[in-house]
């Protein structure tokens, strides 16, 4: 695969994505119809959108992964004369129908160590089409506090920094 078949971003929401879903703590967590991937948009039959209409608690929780901005061209992440960097970081963020309490927290922390174990182990995972730019997934921190969450009604679970270094050549740039 070309990385001009498709763009760095996208793989590395796909590497994120395929690296969390074969984790058995995560799936016995967050079912795979709750796990809401903007990467596929079109490609859902609710069109353009993969959120629902309506939500039931069968239908709780919800995860998604949250563009969260980045860096292009940072030293010491791999820029070099023939290649380019990218340091993209991810929220992974959380949708419960439960008030944030002491006695409900135990569902956010299940799924922040799911997400953990699952970003630790990714590297033992079958090979992704375009991972090969992935050069390093850290996870960076998370948010706790009411009000500070990436979209209202989300929490936010882990951030996650992602860095692809990509040939010049194969990009098309001289």
């Amino acid at each position: 695969m070309s990385i001009l078949d498709s763009n760095p971003f996208e793989i590395m929401e796909r590497c994120l994505w395929a690296a969390i879903e074969v984790q058995p703590e995560l799936s016995a967590l967050v079912r795979p119809a709750n796990r809401i991937k903007y990467h596929t948009l079109g490609s859902t039959q609710q069109g353009d959108s993969p959120e629902k209409d309506s939500t039931t608690a069968a239908d709780l929780p919800q995860l998604t992964i949250i563009p969260a901005g980045g860096t292009i061209n940072q030293p010491g992440t791999g820029v070099s004369s023939s290649s380019i960097s990218i340091v993209q970081r991810f929220t992974f963020a959380l949708a419960t129908d439960e008030p944030r309490t002491s006695l409900s927290v135990r569902r956010i922390n299940a799924v922040k160590w799911a997400l953990m174990l699952a970003l630790l182990r990714m590297h033992t995972t079958e090979p992704i089409p375009g991972a090969n730019i992935i050069r390093s997934v850290t996870p960076q921190g998370y948010q706790d506090e009411e009000g500070v969450d990436p979209v209202p009604g989300w929490t936010c679970v882990l951030s996650v920094s992602v860095v692809a270094v990509i040939s010049k050549q194969e990009a098309g740039i001289q």
